[in-house]
């Protein structure tokens, strides 16, 4: 065809169906997406997208504070996710290096958790991508805090409800 054009001829027209009407036989419709991560298999069990993990972050907090791990499910609740592979590992991003050794400390708490709502992760990766605070130490409420923060930034009508309704931040 690319040929027919350089000679200055017209390419033949064509004889088949309106390619949104499916008159292939490929098997796969138009508009479907077929992703690489949601097809891996780790022992039986699909690896989750990023999305569905984030998404779903919450489940992950939530189970540790029910098996009394409040410390550590705050520091979860703040550190999303922000990698996975196709092999089956997590990579979490604390803000601080204070954050990264207390996620580390408890890895195989939050494994345990993790595996809980996504059985195909492996492994989790920590580390921080922040320069360390000389001398703060993390407290439940500097981590209420910085949550909050987060939240005031991220969303201005949240921002504008917490200080009119005098909100608080609770576990």
């Amino acid at each position: 065809m690319a040929d027919a054009r350089v000679r200055g001829e017209e390419p033949p027209p064509w004889d088949g169906p309106p390619p949104w009407e499916g008159g292939d036989d490929s098997g796969v419709s138009v508009g479907t997406v077929v992703s690489a991560t949601a097809t891996e298999q780790v022992d039986g069990a699909a690896v989750p997208d990023l999305n569905q993990i984030v998404e779903r972050w919450g489940e992950v907090a939530d189970r540790l504070r029910a098996a009394e791990r409040a410390m550590l499910a705050a520091l979860v609740a703040g550190t999303p996710p922000v990698v996975v592979t196709a092999s089956g590992a997590l990579k979490l991003e604390a803000d601080d290096e204070t954050a990264a050794e207390g996620l580390e400390a408890g890895r195989e708490h939050l494994l345990e958790a993790v595996r809980a709502s996504f059985p195909a992760i492996r492994r989790i990766n920590i580390r921080h991508s922040g320069v360390a605070a000389a001398g703060e130490r993390l407290t439940i409420e500097g981590i209420r805090a910085e949550r909050m923060a987060r939240l005031r930034a991220r969303d201005p009508l949240l921002a504008r409800a917490m200080d009119e309704l005098d909100l608080e931040l609770l576990d």
